[in-house]
């Protein structure tokens, strides 16, 4: 395996701020210092950024020892704010990967599926229905806007994963036309050459949880709403937020709601 030579020791990058990451929630809790360094030490990270720089013996893709709750309630489809925060700008690009399994069982080829990749949703066509942006100069905190997976649910949790790549070492060429950004795609930062790989440059993870009920488009609507409000309260989540206004009250609310829950 190729491996990743920096030079300087620089402890301080960037993190998933919001919804709040693993490692975030962790400083936030007094239990961690180095949320920004979810960079694989130098190598090529896991899932969620381990082994973080410095902090080898912290595994944050271990969600028995730093998974602090659901951060996020999503639906199918949602349009959802991501917010990340820069300590140091290594320029480059960034993407946002939802894998719809439960906190135990995420893998790399989970998040790697064209399908869990979320896109962008912005004003105009240069932007909207990307898969990437790319930082400017002058970034320190950015918000951009994805658009969940159609049809996803994971009421049981599912992770959400910031996959950002450096352009410090080298550049990444452009992916398709439907993914990358022209203009800002295939660019050098500072001057560096295009990586013969992908490991030669520096790459960051994070792991956020949330979950995601679900919707009912394109189904019979009463069966849908029964069958998606039993999981959802199966998984000890509240329906409203998950759905419509009426599927909300038909969830909690009254007669219907009290026999979901004896169904569930």
């Amino acid at each position: 395996m190729a491996l990743l030579f920096f030079t300087g020791a620089v402890f301080g990058h960037g993190y998933l701020k919001e919804p709040v990451s693993r490692n975030y929630a962790a400083r936030l809790n007094n239990k961690f210092w180095c949320e920004h360094c979810g960079q694989g030490n130098g190598g090529v990270p896991d899932v969620c950024g381990n082994p973080f720089q410095g902090s080898t013996d912290k595994n944050f893709t271990d969600p028995s020892l730093w998974f602090d709750g659901f951060k996020a309630n999503w639906t199918s489809g949602q349009a959802v704010d991501v917010t990340i925060y820069l300590s140091t700008n290594h320029g480059g690009r960034m993407a946002m990967r939802l894998c719809p399994l439960d906190r135990f069982s995420i893998t790399p080829a989970c998040f790697e599926q064209p399908q869990n990749h979320l896109r962008r949703v912005a004003p105009g066509t240069k932007y909207d229905g990307k898969i990437y942006w790319y930082l400017k100069p002058s970034d320190s905190q950015i918000t951009q806007t994805f658009r969940l997976p159609a049809g996803v649910t994971c009421a049981s949790g599912c992770v959400l994963q910031w996959w950002w790549v450096g352009y410090q070492n080298c550049y990444l060429p452009c992916a398709s036309p439907a993914d990358d950004v022209e203009g800002e795609c295939g660019v050098s930062v500072n001057g560096s050459g295009q990586c013969d790989s992908i490991t030669r440059t520096e790459q960051f993870n994070n792991c956020a949880d949330g979950y995601a009920c679900g919707e009912c488009a394109g189904r019979a609507g009463s069966a849908c709403e029964a069958e998606q409000c039993v999981a959802c309260l199966r998984a000890g989540r509240d329906a409203y937020g998950c759905y419509t206004a009426s599927y909300a009250a038909l969830c909690n609310g009254g007669p219907a709601g009290r026999r979901m829950r004896r169904l569930a």
